[in-house]
């Protein structure tokens, strides 16, 4: 299996986007800001994040858009773009490669990262197809993308309604461009990828919290706590576009909290493609950022515009209509009643006291409770408005959709979205008990 070559190129292609992006803040606002520079660790995670949702955006525009099915397409326009900025001149003294320095401050990070691969490597290969909406979704769009050639729309056919129809394709688009890379449509390449994502998260999580810090306690706990999970150890590995939604969204809130606008919005367009809630996060925190005071809100919007450039199309002009949305306010047969605003009010709760949860939840919102003036002052209140509004639309969309039975529904949603968000969520009760300290 080519993977190590195509993760390599990712990483590179990523972590040097990065380093030229990223200059771009360094100015005296950014100082007067206090906003910290990325550490390496936090640089090279971010990067890799970065390179993997470059590769689906290539994979999107040479496959879909274009209609260029030469399986080694994507990958030389990966190589090219990889050129390119790879020889830029400026980055001759600006780009610092692993070094002897890296490893000593970041070992207990590095150490509980290989602590959670190891758990997360098991259950994926106990697992090695993901769980059912790996298969009947995801891998499935990714097979009809790559096996597919001109008729790779047939996967938009409504008899495939329980895939998922109108879901956006950064997850398979990035699945092929792999397999364009080894020349089969291998199995082990999603399942591989659902462990580089879950690691991704948690070495953002980690040492985001550490750049703000510089002390390790805090981001230890907060990312074992989050990721030593056995609910989420096997939702880790079920190859679920999830993981790559709360990887993105909280790629993107790490930036925005370093001010660093143009990765931001780069972020934020690849959180867009990942699927539905995806792009609701992404558009309710592109206006959010849109209404704040300061500079750097034009790079920000042009960033986020273009990156998005693939959600836009896709749902402009592929996507086919949700099979499986009845508007609840206008149907005569399943209409929005009480009875189902009153499970959406309930069930919630029901849900965080889970034992699934073994308390995680719990945990949190005492934090939230003891901390709540810190988690919504200063640059945190972006953080606030933003959870506040993405639940309240996933609950109202809860009350509006009636074709599922509801309590069936949040059973089988929630605990999903929950897990989307921990990461994101561990990283703002994180900034505020920094801040607070």
């Amino acid at each position: 299996m080519m993977y190590m070559p195509g993760l390599l190129i990712s990483v590179l292609m990523g972590h040097l986007c990065v380093k030229i992006l990223g200059t771009r803040t360094e100015s005296k606002q950014r100082m007067r800001n206090m906003s910290p520079e990325f550490d390496d660790p936090l640089r090279l995670f971010l990067g890799a994040a970065l390179g993997l949702g470059l590769n689906g955006f290539i994979t999107f525009f040479v496959h879909l858009v274009f209609g260029w099915h030469a399986a080694w397409a994507p990958v030389v326009v990966s190589l090219a773009v990889l050129g390119i900025v790879g020889t830029r001149t400026e980055l001759k003294h600006k780009i610092r490669y692993m070094s002897p320095q890296f490893l000593p401050p970041h070992w207990p990070g590095l150490t509980l990262l290989a602590f959670i691969a190891v758990f997360i490597f098991f259950e994926a290969n106990y697992y090695p197809l993901g769980g059912w909406d790996a298969w009947s979704c995801w891998n499935l769009k990714a097979k009809f993308i790559y096996l597919g050639g001109d008729h790779w729309n047939n996967m938009f056919d409504p008899v495939l309604w329980r895939s998922n129809t109108h879901y956006p394709l950064l997850l398979p688009c990035i699945n092929v461009w792999f397999w364009d890379l080894s020349g089969q449509a291998d199995p082990r390449v999603p399942m591989v990828n659902g462990i580089v994502f879950v690691l991704l998260t948690a070495g953002v999580l980690l040492f985001g919290l550490y750049n703000f810090s510089k002390q390790w306690l805090l981001p230890l706990a907060m990312t074992a706590a989050a990721f030593l999970l056995p609910f989420n150890i096997t939702m880790g590995a079920s190859q679920y576009s999830d993981v790559v939604l709360g990887l993105y969204l909280l790629c993107a809130l790490v930036c925005l909290m370093a001010d660093e606008f143009i990765l931001a919005g780069i972020f934020l367009g690849l959180l867009s493609f990942t699927k539905t809630e995806g792009t609701v996060a992404a558009v309710i925190l592109a206006g959010l950022m849109m209404l704040k005071k300061g500079k750097g809100k034009h790079l920000f919007l042009t960033a986020f515009v273009l990156s998005a450039l693939p959600a836009i199309l896709f749902t402009l002009f592929m996507a086919p209509r949700n099979e499986a949305f009845i508007n609840g306010l206008t149907s005569m047969e399943k209409p929005s009643t009480l009875a189902r605003l009153q499970a959406i009010a309930v069930y919630p709760f029901l849900e965080l006291i889970s034992a699934k949860w073994n308390g995680l939840w719990l945990l949190i919102l005492g934090g939230l409770a003891a901390h709540w003036k810190d988690m919504i002052e200063g640059k945190l209140q972006i953080l606030a408005l933003f959870f506040a509004l993405y639940l309240g639309a996933l609950l109202a969309y809860y009350q509006v959709n009636t074709f599922f039975e509801i309590n069936w529904w949040l059973q089988n949603t929630l605990n999903r979205i929950l897990f989307a968000l921990l990461p994101a969520v561990m990283f703002w009760l994180g900034l505020s008990l920094l801040q607070k300290n």
